[in-house]
């Protein structure tokens, strides 16, 4: 059955590969670990409509849901060897990559409605409807667009000065001219591949945020989930958040007192009462971790009010499934998040590292907690899981 697939996996690739070509200036091929990476992707995929276009045809289906469809973009704090800042480009899946965006010397951030036209800065906070993946339109800009488009358009909200013709496309000439004129652009292939797979799943706004309040003077996200059709979902963790929380709170099937005196068991199950729990199965300690999984899932749901990716959503829940969703419900952590805030948000995870202390009504730093709290800190802003060692 696998090498079937494989096979099957296989043939797709050179479907993608022949339309392409047909694109490109060369033939585009494909080695045995590219055809074993698309496999691990594309295996568990469901079936492709059978009326999709060439391209978009070979990745999934998009979900009706509004937050999935919904690309974020956010300035990191790093800079590449060009001078370039690098961009985290995050989809519902936890997926992320990095872009550029601007030229080098270019580089600043500033309120959209200060930018001109010619300014070769990065792409402006605002929002943008994601145009189908098609064969770039050379013009005058050169070769250096590469062989795929995607149109980023400017939502009318979020229009503010006389900057356009914003697109996706792979940086072709970066070791000549690295950079751009204000479009998302990508080191390599894979990562523009990665966006085109965004967009056949169901991408379909790109959210670009650079921390300015610009986006939230606009009125986002209530602007943008006005223009997506769609049922909300309930989230859930995905397999590296939970796998995150698991490497934080080390299997215990006998009960036993954590850090603030209380009974605990399994992975991390604070027991309540009226539960009559001293020892349990490897099985049941999945189970109970499930539930209590659900319960923090449904609860930062609940509670947070502006979109967020996956990593942030991850790196929420085990915040809550650490300190509970009370401590979050009252947390400048979530004020700052609901007003937009994510920089602060983010700085307020450092402060949740105290248990009680020997003399009742104190509190002391527990080193445990240092460490969790920077490591959900980091995934929350780079979509890095560190887990536990």
């Amino acid at each position: 059955m696998i090498l079937r697939q494989r096979q099957q996996a296989a043939e797709f690739l050179k479907k993608a590969a022949a339309y392409l070509t047909g694109l490109g200036d060369s033939p585009l091929t494909h080695s045995d670990a590219q055809v074993d990476d698309f496999y691990r992707v594309w295996r568990n995929l469901p079936d492709r409509p059978k009326d999709a276009a060439p391209y978009a045809g070979i990745f999934p289906v998009a979900e009706n849901s509004p937050e999935d469809s919904w690309v974020v973009m956010r300035p990191t704090n790093r800079t590449d060897s060009r001078g370039l800042i690098e961009f985290s480009l995050a989809f519902r899946r936890g997926e992320s990559v990095t872009v550029n965006s601007g030229a080098p010397g270019r580089q600043e951030l500033i309120d959209p409605r200060s930018d001109r036209a010619g300014s070769n800065r990065p792409i402006p906070e605002g929002v943008y409807k994601i145009g189908p993946v098609e064969k770039a339109k050379y013009g005058s800009w050169g070769p250096g667009l590469g062989s795929i488009w995607l149109d980023l358009i400017v939502l009318p909200e979020f229009k503010s000065n006389d900057r356009g013709a914003f697109g996706a496309h792979l940086d072709s000439n970066r070791d000549n001219s690295p950079g751009s004129a204000g479009c998302v652009v990508t080191a390599t292939e894979r990562e523009l591949q990665t966006f085109c797979n965004w967009v056949g799943q169901g991408a379909k706004y790109l959210v670009v945020d650079h921390g300015l309040g610009f986006l939230r003077q606009c009125g986002y996200p209530q602007v943008l989930a006005k223009n997506v059709s769609g049922p909300t979902i309930s989230r859930r963790m995905s397999a590296r958040g939970l796998a995150f929380i698991k490497s934080w709170e080390e299997l215990r099937l006998k009960r036993y007192l954590d850090e603030n005196g209380l009974w605990t068991i399994g992975w991390g199950h604070l027991i309540q009462p009226g539960e009559t729990l001293t020892e349990i199965t490897e099985p049941q300690a999945e189970a109970i971790f499930t539930k209590d999984v659900r319960h923090f899932e449904t609860g930062v749901t609940a509670l947070v009010k502006v979109p967020v990716n996956q990593n942030q959503f991850d790196a929420l829940v085990s915040f809550a499934f650490n300190a509970g969703n009370g401590s979050l419900s009252t947390s400048t952590l979530l004020r700052l998040l609901n007003t937009g805030n994510f920089a602060g948000a983010a700085a307020e995870f450092e402060n949740w590292n105290k248990v009680e202390g020997k003399v009742p009504g104190t509190l002391v730093v527990s080193q445990g907690l240092v460490r969790r709290r920077a490591a959900e800190r980091l995934m929350f802003v780079t979509g890095e899981y560190r887990n536990n060692a």
